[in-house]
Parts: C-alpha cells; structure tokens; sequence
C-alpha cells in the first residue's frame, strides 16, 4: 500500500450536515488586559459577539450576577454559520480576522 492511498483514506469529506454533531462553533476569546473590549472592536474593525469589561455585573442564564474579573472581546461562529462541520467555522472566523493580521501585529508590538 502507497504512502498516498494511506493519507487520502483519512480525509473526511466535507459534510455540512453532520449526524454525528449536535452542534458546532467556533469561538476567537481576546483578553484584553488593562484595555477594554471596545478597543479590540477598533482595532480589529470587527463587531464582536459579546464583550464584557473588567467590573461590569454579568447575569448567568438562572439570573446568578457576578462581576467580571477581566475584559473578555468575544467572536463566535455559532448563530452564523449553519454547517456543523468544524472546518467551515474555522473558515469562517480564519476569513474573518486574515485581512487584519497587519493591524493585530501593530498593536501587539509583534509587527
């Protein structure tokens, strides 16, 4: 058997349907720091899909509050792609940060 035919009996067909997941998501987490989330959202140009800033009183889903430890800038393909396949989310969110590479590197100082 050829090194070939090995490799391309392990590649998974895309399948946006699938029966195997219940759902799927991607999910790009920025903290921060001491900045707050807005100035992630100027940075990269990018509306996010939550935020929260250092000190906001945040509601759980049984309505526990608790106060924000840190500033979190959230992006989330759940809701925004319909495919349950991980490599079109990775797609999605790769395609939505690539063009601000040049400006993530700026203002990381690894540029």
């Amino acid at each position: 058997m050829s090194t070939n035919s090995l490799d391309s009996s392990r590649i998974t067909l895309p399948d946006p349907g699938y029966s195997t997941c219940e759902d799927t998501y991607v999910k790009l987490l920025i903290y921060p720091g001491l900045h707050g989330a807005n100035e992630v959202t100027d940075v990269l140009r990018i509306e996010p899909t939550s935020t929260q800033d250092k000190g906001e009183e945040i509601f759980n889903s049984r309505g526990s509050k608790r106060v924000a430890k840190n500033s979190l800038w959230v992006l989330s393909s759940g809701q925004r792609v319909a495919s349950k396949d991980l490599r079109d989310h990775l797609n999605w969110l790769l395609n939505k940060i690539q063009s601000r590479s040049n400006r993530i590197k700026k203002n990381t100082g690894m540029g």
